[in-house]
C-alpha cells in the first residue's frame, strides 16, 4: 500500500467499485442505454467545489504535464434540468447541448441517478482540498420522443471545460453558472459571479476497466489519480 493512501480509505472506495462491478454484471452493455459511471469531485468548500486560486493552481499543474494522451480545447457546453412523466414516474432529466468537433450542435437527453458514493479525507492540503466524493452514477439516454415538446427548467447550468486524458482515465476542468432559466445563466457567465470551480476525474470505460482489474486495484487506481494532482505532502485518509 503506497504511503500516501491508508489502507482504510482504499477499502471505503471498494465499497462503490463493489457496486459498479454488482451493476455491470447485472447490466449488459447497450441493455436499455444505461450506462455505468465511477468518478471522484475534489472538494474544498462545503457542498462541493474548489476556490478559484486552488482551481487556477491545480489547471496550472496540468497544462505544465506533457504525459497526456490528449487535452482537449476549451468548450461550453449548457445542462437544462427538468422533470418529466414517463411511464407514470415522474423522473428529473438533463438535456445537454454543445459543439462538437465537427462544429455541428449535438443534443442529448440523460436520466442519471447516484446509486452509491463515499468521501475520503485529503489531509495536510487544506488550502487546495478537504476531501473527494466518490460516485458511482448510472446514466440513461432517453429519445426526443420520451420528451415533452415544452417543459419548463427547474435549473439550468452553463459549463467552460476542458479535459485531459490519461489511459482508461478522463481528467476535467470546469467552471459553471447555474440559475432557473438559461438568460440567467448567461448573464451571470457573462458577469463572471456566482462562479463554481470543480476538477472531476472519471473512468472512461468503466466495463472494460473492471473487466481486466480488481476491486481494490481500481480503488487504489483511482485514489492515486488524486494523488497525482496534488502536492506531495498530500494523503488520502478515511
Amino acid at each position: 500500500m503506497p504511503q500516501d493512501v491508508e489502507r482504510g480509505a482504499v477499502d471505503k472506495v471498494c465499497s462503490v467499485v463493489e457496486a459498479l462491478r454488482s451493476f455491470t454484471l447485472g447490466h449488459q452493455r447497450g441493455r436499455r442505454s444505461i450506462d455505468p459511471e465511477l468518478e471522484v469531485r475534489l472538494c474544498l468548500r462545503d457542498g462541493g467545489g474548489l476556490t478559484k486560486s486552488a482551481w487556477t493552481g491545480i489547471v496550472a499543474a496540468m497544462d505544465a504535464c506533457e504525459e497526456w494522451d490528449n487535452v482537449s480545447e476549451w468548450k461550453e457546453i449548457d445542462d437544462f434540468f427538468f422533470n418529466v412523466d414517463i411511464g407514470s414516474e415522474i423522473v428529473p432529466v438533463r438535456t445537454t447541448r454543445t459543439v462538437g468537433d465537427n462544429g455541428k450542435l449535438q443534443i442529448s437527453h440523460i436520466r442519471k441517478e447516484r446509486v452509491n458514493q463515499c468521501f475520503v479525507s485529503v489531509l495536510n492540503c487544506d488550502a487546495v482540498v478537504k476531501n473527494a466524493k466518490v460516485i458511482f452514477s448510472t446514466e440513461e439516454q432517453l429519445l426526443e420522443t420520451d420528451l415533452p415538446k415544452v417543459t419548463p427548467t427547474s435549473n439550468v447550468r452553463i459549463k467552460e471545460r476542458k479535459s485531459y486524458r490519461w489511459g482508461s482515465w478522463r481528467f476535467d476542468i470546469t467552471k459553471s453558472w447555474s440559475a432557473p432559466n438559461y438568460s440567467q445563466a448567461t448573464s451571470k457567465r457573462d458577469a463572471g459571479s456566482d462562479t463554481r470551480y470543480e476538477v472531476e476525474i472519471e473512468l472512461a470505460d468503466a466495463r472494460s476497466y473492471l473487466d481486466a482489474n480488481s476491486t481494490e486495484y481500481v480503488a487504489l487506481s483511482l485514489l492515486m489519480k488524486v494523488c497525482g494532482m496534488l502536492p506531495p505532502t498530500a494523503k488520502i485518509a478515511v
